[in-house]
């Protein structure tokens, strides 16, 4: 599957900074794509790199952790935009397929923030209440 990131910044990029500056919002979506991700094959193989997302996200938002390349945050917020997104390139009515595309998307975003998300995993080990 082939995926064009610029596009989906076009589509989306606006609404990731909105979502980024917004704490509420930005709890908002990780709540709805933490709903929407539980127990379906293609995405819960993304594991822990999906947990750490949602927990980067969640404590960016609080103020907690700000240790991230603001255009890394806005590549992490695209993709779980576009995966909450009830349109997209497969819809998700089709049994697993539809989850394939959102995958895919995921994939690419935590290949991309690869570093990001390492950093704060150690950050996470350090900072353990």
């Amino acid at each position: 599957m082939n995926i064009d990131f610029e596009h989906l910044k076009k589509r989306f990029g606006e609404k990731a900074r909105d979502y980024a500056s917004d704490s509420r919002k930005a709890q908002k979506l990780v709540d709805e794509a933490m709903k929407k991700s539980s127990g379906i094959g293609p995405i819960a193989e993304l594991g822990g790199s999906l947990k750490l997302i949602f927990g980067l996200v969640r404590d960016y938002g609080k103020g907690r952790y700000r240790d991230i390349q603001y255009g890394s945050l806005i590549a992490i917020i695209i993709g779980l935009l576009y995966f909450v997104a009830p349109i997209d390139s497969i819809p998700d009515i089709i049994p697993m397929a539809g989850f394939i595309d959102d995958a895919a998307v995921l994939g690419l975003i935590i290949k991309q923030v690869k570093s990001e998300l390492d950093k704060y995993r150690i950050w996470l080990d350090k900072n353990r209440e």
